[in-house]
């Protein structure tokens, strides 16, 4: 071969060469603006991105409000295959029946999955399209917003297997309705910031596996009742409920700062839970023991248990007295005697009550196979310990109920583990 014919083969384009849909396949990894300007590359490029199955749109950082609305037009206009992915991100709503419109055609096409983030602008409030809610082919629905409220026809989501909700400031209507009817639904997630209104979640999927939720207030700083003493505490404290009707659920993820009531209708087939209670102000102390007591007895019957140290120190299993201190319960928990096999202590300092219950659950965990835990920096660590070490030895010198049991040391994402 000549040096000519080896400077071609260098420069040859490889990737032009690649079957249609090869090409089409590696378009569809693009936001829709870019995915459209490998039309420019060659004439083996174009019209390439039309026959992508996904469409992505965002209008970040884009002062052309109107060229925005305009290009989503023709794209959708251009294109009629059917649509896998339609993601659409506006940051300024402005006309909403221009979305309105999109939604609709990507429900027309047999849309599967559906991103929707208009951000948390509470200027103007809107409602989805009822054909959203109808569409047979639509299998997972995200959204984050905070000018939406949603009020769906009765029958909705045939086929809906995942549903991820962020919202801002929702209404309880909305919170009511949304998740009250999914017949397929399979994982959910509620990640919702609140505001002065009480909400009462209502969930009821027959098929749900996974649900996770992550609830924080708005204003919590600005209206923190701050006082030491109980007795000085307000007689009434808002709490939000979830009253959940799902007989295959499995596992629960919970993370809140927020006092909310968890109803479960049945809750027999549940296996893991994890659940991160943020610490309350005093004034909440009463009802948030009552609310942590009552959900920590629901989910009894879990094997895999995962639960925040900094609450778990004070109320969890044990009764709550005034000084807000571990008290070893009279009773041991069934689930520790016969069904509890996995422990999580995340964010251990070293505090006595902290060390009491960690004590009082390896002696009493009959049926433990591990136990992880999660302790701070040496410098966060409280002075009864010197180092992150001499905890962990502490630690090890406690009684095990369990002859299989091991306990595990976890910092940082780095694992180590010391066996004994």
């Amino acid at each position: 071969m000549d040096s000519q014919s080896k400077l071609e083969e260098r420069v040859r384009d490889r990737i032009s060469e690649l079957p249609d849909l090869v090409l089409i396949h590696i378009v569809s990894f693009l936001e829709t603006k870019y995915a459209v300007r490998t039309s420019i590359l060659s004439t083996r490029w174009k019209g390439i991105w039309a026959f992508s199955p996904n469409l992505d749109f965002r209008d970040r950082f884009t002062k052309n409000k109107a060229g925005f609305v305009d290009f989503v037009d023709r794209v959708l206009i251009f294109r009629d295959t059917d649509i896998q992915k339609f993601r659409l991100e506006c940051s300024n709503v402005g006309d909403f029946s221009h979305i309105y419109s999109w939604i609709r055609t990507a429900v027309r096409q047999n849309v599967v999955e559906v991103d929707l983030n208009f951000g948390s602008n509470r200027d103007q409030v809107y409602e989805l399209p009822d054909s959203l809610f109808m569409c047979k082919s639509l299998e997972v629905l995200k959204v984050v917003s905070g000018c939406i409220t949603f009020d769906p026809p009765s029958q909705r989501f045939p086929s809906l297997k995942v549903l991820d909700a962020c919202l801002y400031h929702p209404n309880n209507d909305s919170m009511e309705k949304l998740f009250s009817c999914c017949p397929a639904l399979e994982y959910l997630s509620i990640r919702a910031t609140i505001g002065d209104e009480v909400l009462n979640f209502k969930v009821s999927a027959p098929e749900l596996k996974t649900f996770k939720v992550d609830l924080f207030n708005a204003y919590k700083d600005e209206n923190e009742y701050h006082s030491e003493d109980e007795d000085e505490a307000p007689e009434c404290i808002d709490v939000y409920n979830f009253f959940i009707n799902a007989p295959k659920l499995e596992t629960i993820d919970i993370h809140t700062d927020i006092l909310s009531n968890f109803f479960f209708e049945n809750a027999a087939s549940l296996m893991k839970a994890n659940i991160n209670l943020t610490v309350h102000d005093s004034s909440e102390r009463r009802t948030f023991a009552n609310c942590a007591t009552a959900l920590l007895a629901a989910v009894s019957n879990v094997k895999d248990l995962s639960l925040s140290a900094h609450c778990f120190k004070e109320y969890a299993c044990g009764e709550h007295t005034n000084n807000c201190r571990w008290s070893q319960p009279k009773k041991v928990p069934n689930c520790l005697l016969s069904q509890l096999k996995t422990i999580s202590l995340r964010g251990l300092r070293g505090a006595p009550d902290e060390m009491k219950m960690a004590k009082y659950l390896l002696m009493t965990g009959k049926v433990l196979e591990t136990v992880t835990v999660s302790t701070t920096s040496d410098r966060d660590l409280l002075s009864v310990y010197a180092t992150e070490k001499e905890l962990q030895k502490t630690l090890c010198t406690f009684q095990k109920g369990s002859k299989t049991c091991v306990v595990k040391f976890v910092k940082d994402k780095v694992r180590r583990s010391l066996d004994y």
